[in-house]
């Protein structure tokens, strides 16, 4: 049997909580698992919280036994964000989004916090445009690194540029000019080759 209530107390060691349920005066379950939405080798893991709403279904043999199949959705969280043809991942305070756009073809993935991601291989592709624009930047390459121009590199700095190299420093340049707008100071430590 289906039944609608909010969940009273949660254990996210084994995703289960339980649920008093509004259609039967308030009658509290017992521990009841939550069904994990599942596809393709991946699985979506949750277990709501205290004050969500949820519908169970509850087994014959009372209202101890049975399984938490999802959330019900509220006024203050419309699915899908009111748009059509979006998979949505909020955070309940609104500020974390996973957004999947089948019509524009666009994932946004916004977090308020800091975030980790983390990687063995990755390749990015981009077809036409890449811009990135943060407050602060900082590569940290451990090994070696390597920057293939296939045409024009263009370094726009509006402050002050300082590069502290322990090994050696080359720079090839391949084209007929090369033009310093700017006082560059050069201070040779060990190695430093320019070759035009």
């Amino acid at each position: 049997m289906l039944h609608q209530g909010q969940a009273t107390q949660r254990d996210v060691n084994s995703a289960s909580a339980r649920v008093g349920y509004d259609d039967l005066s308030g009658t509290v379950s017992g521990f009841m698992q939550v069904l994990f939405p599942a596809a393709g080798g991946w699985n979506f893991f949750w277990t709501p919280k205290e004050g969500n709403q949820v519908v169970t279904s509850r087994l014959p043999n009372g209202a101890e036994e049975g399984y938490i199949l999802g959330q019900v959705y509220t006024a203050g969280k419309m699915p899908q964000g009111g748009k059509p043809n979006i998979i949505l991942i909020v955070s309940d305070d609104g500020k974390n989004i996973v957004r999947f756009d089948a019509d524009n073809g666009t994932l946004d993935l916004i977090c308020d916090q800091k975030g980790t991601l983390k990687f063995k291989n990755l390749d990015i592709k981009v077809k036409e445009h890449t811009h990135i624009k943060t407050e602060t930047y900082h590569l940290e390459v451990e090994k070696s690194a390597k920057v293939d121009i296939g045409k024009n590199l263009y370094t726009n700095i509006g402050g002050n540029e300082s590069k502290d190299v322990v090994g050696n420093v080359n720079t090839n340049i391949g084209g007929n000019n090369t033009e310093i707008a700017a006082g560059v100071n050069i201070n040779k430590g060990s190695q430093v080759r320019h070759n035009e």
